[in-house]
């Protein structure tokens, strides 16, 4: 539909068996909420997102004065590409297909810190479900490289690399075993991925995570990384 202010988006709608938009270009007014919230009445929206910037402070009043719920804090934060020398990030390998039931095990208990989880409409179990099948996606073709870290006889962690151009990358999912955790895992996980952005000639890196969630935070900014954006994400459920 030509200049519509929402976009339905169909994969989200799939999984979750009910039809979800998100408001297009992020920002509402007094002068656009009517058309936002009829188009979703039209088009049979159960569950419509929102994603502002935290310093937009008339659309987080509309939004709030029209039944949107603020379930997430989205930060991304950015590296300048240079040279890692440490070499922590030794035990880390490419994903292989023997891989895949563990690390579909560790994506379906690493996100309990995103939007969705924190959403009380989203069964709990469908959202384990999303990042088992966001894991899978990733390794088989997805993303552009996965990859693994071992502990002792099962797998500790893995990465998702993505080049979205020959200059930018970014990492797209970072999960630890829990039998893994405070063991340096994740921070040679990062710098594996580091090490792979450098080699493939990328200017920045990018990663989004959740402003709830402070040890991702504090991995990231240990490897480099600095604060790039903090936007708001809004739910606004029909019926």
């Amino acid at each position: 539909m030509m200049n519509a202010p929402c976009k339905l988006l169909n994969w989200d709608s799939e999984f979750f068996g009910a039809r979800i938009a998100q408001v297009e270009g992020g920002r509402l007014n007094d002068a656009t909420i009517n058309r936002v919230l009829q188009w979703s009445r039209d088009q049979r929206i159960a569950c419509l997102y929102l994603l502002c910037a935290s310093d937009d402070d008339e659309s987080v009043r509309v939004a709030e004065q029209n039944k949107f719920h603020l379930v997430d804090l989205r930060v991304e934060l950015s590296w300048r590409v240079q040279k890692i020398d440490n070499d922590s990030a030794g035990a880390a390998r490419l994903f292989q297909q023997s891989d895949l039931p563990e690390l579909q095990r560790i994506a379906a208990d690493s996100y309990e810190l995103s939007r969705f989880y924190f959403d009380r409409r989203f069964d709990r179990t469908q959202c384990s479900a999303l990042y088992r099948e966001w894991i899978t996606k990733s390794c088989d073709g997805y993303a552009n490289a996965v990859f693994v870290s071992r502990r002792r006889d099962s797998v500790g962690g893995f990465i998702t690399c993505h080049l979205d151009s020959p200059e930018r990358g970014r990492i797209g999912l970072v999960g630890v075993s829990e039998n893994a955790r405070g063991a340096g895992t994740g921070r040679a996980l990062v710098e594996t991925a580091q090490r792979y952005f450098f080699d493939k000639g990328a200017s920045d890196v990018f990663v989004v995570t959740q402003g709830r969630n402070i040890a991702a935070q504090r991995l990231y900014q240990a490897n480099g990384f600095r604060t790039h954006s903090v936007r708001l994400w809004y739910h606004r459920w029909f019926g």
